[in-house]
């Protein structure tokens, strides 16, 4: 078995079986008193996982509004895994992002016009150039399909 499992298993194995045999020796002197001190035990151990569950549920929904929980047990290495996660996610995103304004700054200084279409052919992006080629201006028109704009039938087709 993976070490990562093992690990994952030992803890939560451990507190029930903790609770079992704390139950099991208060059956000694009352069976009654044995069980309940078993199921609040265990109800216990289920309502730290909602209260965890809860506190993950709050992060993913706004995970740019606080650090992420700290947790116990198996819960911090999931909460680890997570930051760990969005901290790559925050830095691919910050790549993207300088890679695009390059991008955008080079083409910007091009003499050609220059026009980003998607998939749909409706403008993304153009430079001053094509705005100025087209008779385009790319606040207003972004989102438009270009082959509505374009004035050119060669172009369009």
């Amino acid at each position: 078995m993976h070490p990562v499992m093992e690990n994952f298993w030992f803890q939560p194995a451990l507190r029930i079986g903790g609770i079992g045999l704390a139950g099991l020796a208060v059956m000694f002197w009352d069976v009654t008193a044995g069980m309940l001190v078993i199921a609040l035990g265990l109800l216990g151990l289920v309502v730290v996982q909602l209260i965890y569950l809860q506190r993950l549920q709050r992060w993913l929904d706004d995970p740019e509004a606080a650090v992420i929980p700290d947790g116990w047990g198996a819960w911090n290495s999931v909460f680890s895994t997570l930051y760990r996660a969005r901290r790559r996610e925050e830095a691919n995103r910050k790549g993207l992002t300088s890679a695009l304004d390059r991008f955008r700054r080079a083409a910007g200084a091009l003499p050609d016009g220059v026009l980003l279409l998607d998939a749909g052919f409706h403008i993304e992006w153009c430079n001053a150039a094509a705005e100025s080629h087209f008779g385009i201006e790319l606040e207003r028109d972004r989102g438009l399909l270009f082959t509505h704009i374009a004035r050119h039938p060669v172009l369009a087709d």
